[in-house]
């Protein structure tokens, strides 16, 4: 699977969290938090990422998101039986 369908996958299926979570009636507010954090958790992070680009990617995703992106990010890792390497961005 190419990287643009992995990429329509996951805003489909932030899209599908929404509409659930609509209809359970959860606030406006965690809805926005869970869809946003879903569809940006498969962010790409590396050792050789400049400070500049850290600062991109913390004003994209918001830098109240960043901790929970992250725990997000490292619990995908761990439940594809990968190696726990969310933290090496910090």
């Amino acid at each position: 699977m190419g990287e643009d369908a992995i990429k329509v996958l996951i805003l489909l299926f932030a899209k599908v969290k929404k509409v659930f979570m609509v209809r359970l009636r959860f606030r406006n507010e965690g809805i926005a938090r869970v869809t946003g954090l879903s569809a940006r958790h498969m962010f790409d992070y590396k050792r050789e990422l400049s400070d500049r680009a850290i600062r991109r990617f913390i004003r994209r995703v918001g830098a109240d998101n960043i901790d929970n992106l992250i725990r997000l990010r490292k619990a995908d890792d761990l439940a594809q039986g990968g190696e726990d390497r969310s933290m090496v961005m910090i």
